[in-house]
């Protein structure tokens, strides 16, 4: 057996210091040999008890301590001291599911030419101790720019549903580290430019809701909204800079397609921070329209278009109210998707981070 392990678990965390030691158990606890799985911990700054937490468990887990320099600062840290053939990432307040390392490694035993295995996420929120399934996640295969519909099959996917092969992620390294968040938004976006990607349409990671999830939008904070906006858009930008030097200076409709679904999900974290007016978000709407409206059955794409022209007369603000009265309730959900299912496609294509 080589002394080199097949598997490093990259966990990057800062002050999770409550959620640290279950996320570092759920990889103990794989159904894959331990002596192929490296655990190694990046502690970016903490100031809680992270390093007392970790430190129990001795030899098992690599603890390296670091200045705070946000997630993608970790994250290269993390990739430079990696030993595994493979990495696969684990946020720090997230949980594997047992069969995770196994399933990733099968899948990369059938697709060894595979630049990304991902997997959507179970959603667990802390506070009600409900379980929701990811239902946004298209388990795609193959070159995900070959097609618009695998264009925008692609993506919906995070840091822990993410494991690349060492060799192959070092052509996106170094992850600028303006990225203090969405540091896996670069990743994702630009995987498909390296080759083919894997998608397994089980959901091998635990999603812990909770009230400092750094990318949670539920949070009033508008600071906090600003740093997400900010660095979606910086995450972006950096993709579109290393197309440019990887020589892709003049992109195919796909591509452009590919970037527009991440300009759009940028405006809407935008929105999230500062409100748009009555154009800008009637215009977001039909050009969001414009982008699935494609995949969408006709009953559907009438409902959207309802949808858009409402909004020009109700305004951001009202819109995003009546929304969230109606996402909040399956019933209505239910009855909207019976009624005037989305689309053929499986899984459900429309915003990177949100659903229909």
């Amino acid at each position: 057996m080589s002394s080199k392990p097949y598997v490093t678990a990259l966990i990057d965390t800062y002050n999770q210091g409550s959620f640290i030691d279950k996320a570092i158990d759920s990889v103990l606890a794989q159904d894959f040999p331990a002596s192929q799985i490296e655990i190694l911990v990046v502690d970016d700054g903490s100031t809680d008890d992270t390093r007392q937490r970790v430190a129990k468990y001795g030899d098992r887990v690599r603890y390296i301590y670091k200045e705070n320099g946000g997630q993608a600062s970790a994250l290269n840290c993390g990739f430079a001291e990696s030993r595994g053939q493979i990495v696969a990432l684990l946020d720090s307040d997230d949980l594997w599911m047992p069969n995770k390392v196994r399933r990733v490694v099968e899948e990369f035993e059938k697709h060894p030419e595979a630049v990304v295995v991902s997997h959507p996420n179970q959603y667990w929120d802390l506070e009600k101790n409900v379980f929701k399934n990811s239902s946004d996640f298209y388990p795609s295969c193959g070159d995900a720019l070959l097609t618009r519909e695998s264009v925008l099959q692609y993506g919906n996917f995070g840091t822990s549903g993410i494991t690349v092969p060492a060799a192959t992620v070092r052509a996106l390294l170094p992850i600028p580290e303006t990225l203090r968040i969405y540091a896996d938004t670069y990743l994702v976006l630009l995987f498909p430019f390296l080759g083919p990607v894997v998608g397994i349409a089980e959901q091998l990671t635990r999603y812990r809701i909770h009230g400092s999830n750094l990318t949670s939008f539920a949070s009033g904070d508008s600071a906090k909204k600003r740093q997400r906006w900010e660095c979606y858009a910086a995450a972006i930008e950096a993709a579109k800079s290393w197309l440019k030097v990887n020589g892709f200076a003049s992109p195919s409709p796909n591509i452009l397609l590919h970037l527009k679904r991440y300009e759009l999900e940028e405006q809407s974290t935008r929105f999230q921070y500062q409100a748009p007016d009555r154009s800008e978000y009637f215009q977001f709407l039909r050009e969001r329209q414009g982008v699935y409206g494609h995949e969408w059955r006709l009953p559907y794409r009438v409902f959207r278009s309802l949808i858009s022209f409402a909004s020009f007369g109700l305004g951001y603000d009202a819109c995003e109210a009546l929304r969230k009265v109606y996402r909040e309730r399956a019933g209505l959900l239910n009855l909207r998707e019976a009624l005037l299912p989305a689309s053929t496609m499986q899984g459900k294509p429309g915003n990177l981070h949100a659903g229909s």
